[in-house]
């Protein structure tokens, strides 16, 4: 607000300065207007004089006229010498001729005063609309200048409200250094809990490792028992077999038949006790044989082989689908977790500032659509005023092609010449497209007004008239803007403060050549 302040106060000073600028242009000009009314009255009063006195010869002519026709007539009628009448015919042919000239030169004379006259109402012409616009100078400058004052009154406030804000801030600063460093307390319990309950997980998963373990073994057990078990049913079932095919015997048939068998041999045995001890070592194999078929537990009625190999068959494919354990999975869970988490965050905060992006160059293209609207309306109304006044009258207009889309539609020069009619700028002739192309840019250089221009030959194609015009016009506009112009025209080379050139004194040797034309204005 203060570098604001500053400028405005700047703007204002040099408001102020270009006001002065313009009251001083606005006196000399006042002066020059009365020295050309001075002019002016002298010279139609010189005029005046001229036409007396032509006046006043045409009157001596026709009397002399009238006294050489008397005289004529005299001749004829009266007898007199003819030497002397010869002689006054001839005097008074000479003092006609005397007269004739003097009426000729007074009517060159009034021929010049009248150029003049036109000169002189031409320049006051000039100095009248030159007035006028320094009178419009001055008054756009007043306001500006109250305009300053209004927002130096508005920055001021600002600066004050700026200052409320500050302390506002000041105390939310110190509310949020206060929830900071509640946040840290918070932060530091947090990490505690958070260091008790990676403790405690890592118990957990000590736990999990050890029951994996475990699992792992009877699984493998289970796989050996299970092996076992499918190698014992295909023993047994090809013992039923053998015995069915050797026999024809089933396998109750056949333990039946063997605990007869045994029966039989235990009646045997008791049968022939007295024959020795000899006799016992048969029976004690056959109590053996006995217990073992005994402690063999029989299948269940309803035991269906077949489906119970689909059974593990499937359990053992879904073992193999799990694949095998991955000990590391928790911690490479809560990688991915937190790599994913950090990914979305990054995915948020890219889509916030795109549509951050997305709203600023919507913000951005409006103002430049208003700013340039406006700016172009006002480049409108200084194009129309320069046009005016470099062509002496007529009408000058630009305007937008498309005025809903107005930072990408062209734009159209239409002008209309004194004493043309009205129509697009590539109709007209190359001067008059000249003198266009260089009332565009005086009006650019007011709507944005430059310390330094430099311009090349761009009134080559005008003719002496318009030259006239655009050097005058050149020389007012340099009391804001210093220009360099490089050029060959007469008129334009008058109205300069310095000339510099290049001359070529001796064949291949040049030389700078610099002359000042202030003190010759």
């Amino acid at each position: 607000m203060e570098a604001e302040r500053t400028a405005l106060r700047e703007k204002r000073l040099a408001a102020r300065e270009a006001v002065q600028q313009q009251e001083i242009a606005v006196a000399r000009d006042t002066e020059r207007r009365k020295n050309a009314e001075s002019e002016l009255t002298e010279h139609t009063q010189s005029v005046e004089d001229t036409r007396q006195a032509v006046e006043q010869l045409d009157e001596s002519i026709t009397g002399l006229e009238t006294e050489l026709a008397h005289t004529e007539a005299l001749t004829g009628r009266e007898q007199t010498d003819a030497e002397a009448m010869n002689q006054k015919p001839a005097a008074l042919d000479a003092e006609l001729g005397k007269a004739r000239r003097s009426r000729e030169s007074a009517q060159e004379a009034q021929t010049q005063a009248m150029l003049a006259l036109q000169e002189a109402e031409h320049t006051c012409d000039r100095l009248h609309r030159d007035k006028r616009r320094l009178l419009d100078d001055c008054e756009t400058c007043r306001k500006e200048l109250d305009g300053l004052a209004a927002r130096q009154s508005q920055a001021q406030a600002e600066i004050n409200h700026a200052a409320r804000d500050r302390e506002t801030a000041a105390q939310a600063v110190a509310q949020a250094e206060n929830d900071v460093a509640q946040a840290k307390t918070r932060v530091e319990t947090a990490e505690t809990e958070r260091a008790e309950a990676q403790r405690a997980l890592k118990d957990v998963q000590n736990e999990t490792e050890a029951a994996r373990a475990l699992a792992e073994k009877a699984t493998e057990r289970q796989h050996r028992q299970e092996m076992s078990l499918s190698r014992l049913e295909s023993e047994q079932k090809a013992l039923n077999d053998r015995l069915w095919d050797t026999y024809e015997l089933t396998y109750a048939g056949a333990r039946d038949t063997y605990a007869e068998y045994r029966r039989g041999k235990a009646q045997d045995s008791d049968d022939s006790d007295a024959s020795g001890d000899g006799a016992t070592a048969p029976a004690e194999s056959a109590d053996t044989a006995e217990e073992a078929v005994t402690e063999m537990p029989p299948l269940p009625a309803d035991f269906d082989e077949d489906a119970a190999d689909r059974s593990a068959q499937e359990i053992r494919d879904r073992i193999r689908q799990m694949g095998s354990v991955n000990v590391a999975s928790i911690e490479e869970y809560a990688k991915l977790r937190e790599r994913v988490t950090g990914l979305s965050g990054q995915r948020d905060d890219l889509e916030h500032a795109k549509r951050d992006l997305e709203t600023l160059i919507a913000e951005l293209l409006t103002h430049m659509r208003t700013v340039f609207v406006e700016q172009f309306g006002i480049l409108q109304g200084y194009f129309e005023e320069t046009f005016v006044r470099l062509f002496g009258g007529g009408h000058g207009e630009i305007r937008l092609e498309d005025a809903s889309d107005p930072l990408n539609c062209g734009i159209e020069i239409i002008v209309q010449p004194p004493g043309k009619k009205r129509q697009i700028l590539s109709l007209f002739s190359g001067g008059e497209r000249a003198l266009t192309a260089i009332s565009i840019l005086f009006a650019m250089l007011k709507l944005r007004p430059t310390p330094f221009c430099i311009l090349d030959e761009i009134e080559a194609a005008l003719d002496e008239a318009n030259i006239n015009y655009f050097a005058d016009y050149l020389k007012e506009f340099s009391k804001s803007t210093q220009f360099v112009v490089v050029t060959h025209r007469k008129g334009t080379m008058e109205r300069c403060d310095t000339l510099f050139g290049v001359a070529m004194e001796e064949r291949g040797v040049s030389s700078m050549v610099s002359v000042s034309l202030k003190d010759y204005q």
